[in-house]
């Protein structure tokens, strides 16, 4: 095992405990201060790999520069943006399709109500999730959206009381930025994030770079081994970025600190970061507001001292546990 001397103790202590029972070298971890010196680093931070859902955040701030230039609004519909044939049966709840009242601000906190395509709820289903375990497979955002419509909506837009995550959700939000900038989210991507970070190597995953998917890390699922090249160029804006752990703190930084879009998001992120859909945790040193990824990947910005951290550890699991782990490791800074 190789750690960067000088982690604190209870830092390698923790990062020593998470890696049993993981491949050898697929755990890592990277920290930084607001300004960018290192917190804490496990394994080398420069080599790439798939962000899953932390690939969400880039989405977020794409988003959010689009409702600052005015393109976008968080209380407008979908429908205003993409065709009726696009958006129609997203959301049906006891025969009635509420698909005409779901708004941006919805897609962004999880409260559209639309089934999720890739983990839909039910009990013997035969989920792409379940299914990329064994085979790998590819999908388009049409056939996705299809996918969701085949279940019941889960609630009229904006009447739960907590998120009902969707990826679906983030998938039709990548569609509206296709629609307001007449650009690819590749483009974008490369366009608002890569370029003003000046992190060249956080990019959209698509076809022109299967050859270099052996390259990342091996996620794991149980005791099977996840190849997913077509799964991950289909994934998109819910989950298809590629970056490293350091770029990923560069652009956690940039995030923060209103570099990708207005500084008078902050207190939106401060106080009601479910709304834009993030995970909120308190602890001793402030509150965290993180994403995480389905292979046990999480990032996260502490709110009050500017902190950013990434834990990866490529095994499947619940969002709950690389966050909950994420949440420990910055803590012990």
């Amino acid at each position: 095992m190789a750690n960067t001397p000088g982690n604190p103790p209870a830092i390698d202590a923790l990062l020593t405990g998470w890696e049993r029972g993981l491949p050898q070298g697929s755990l890592r971890a990277w920290g930084t201060t607001a300004e960018g010196d290192t917190l804490f680093s496990h394994h080398d931070p420069s080599l790439p790999l798939p962000l899953m859902g932390v690939s969400r955040m880039v989405t977020l701030a794409m988003v959010l520069r689009d409702i600052d230039r005015g393109a976008l609004a968080r209380d407008m519909p979908i429908s205003d943006v993409l065709p009726q044939s696009m958006t129609s049966g997203l959301c049906v709840v006891k025969g009635k399709d509420y698909s005409d009242t779901i708004t941006v601000g919805h897609l962004l906190a999880h409260q559209s109500g639309i089934a999720d395509h890739f983990d839909p709820p039910g009990k013997n289903i035969r989920s792409m999730a379940s299914q990329v375990r064994t085979k790998d497979r590819a999908w388009s955002t049409a056939e996705a959206l299809e996918i969701a419509r085949h279940y019941a909506g889960l609630f009229p837009p904006g009447t739960n009381k907590r998120p009902s995550f969707s990826s679906t959700n983030y998938l039709i939000l990548g569609e509206a930025l296709r629609e307001t900038t007449g650009m690819s989210l590749a483009e974008l991507v490369k366009l608002r994030v890569a370029s003003p970070l000046n992190i060249p190597t956080t990019y959209l995953f698509g076809p022109e770079y299967y050859d270099t998917y052996f390259t990342y890390p091996q996620a794991t699922w149980g005791d099977t081994t996840l190849r997913i090249p077509l799964a991950l160029a289909s994934a998109g804006a819910d989950g298809g970025i590629v970056s490293t752990p350091r770029d990923a703190a560069v652009f956690l930084r940039g995030f923060w600190q209103g570099k990708l879009f207005d500084t008078s998001w902050k207190e939106q992120l401060i106080q009601a970061p479910e709304s834009l859909g993030l995970h909120a945790s308190s602890g001793k040193t402030g509150q965290i507001i993180a994403e995480a990824g389905f292979t046990g990947i999480a990032a996260g910005i502490n709110t009050t001292t500017g902190d950013v951290g990434f834990i990866a550890t490529h095994q499947r699991q619940k969002a709950a546990i690389p966050l909950r782990r994420l949440g420990q490791l910055m803590e012990s800074v």
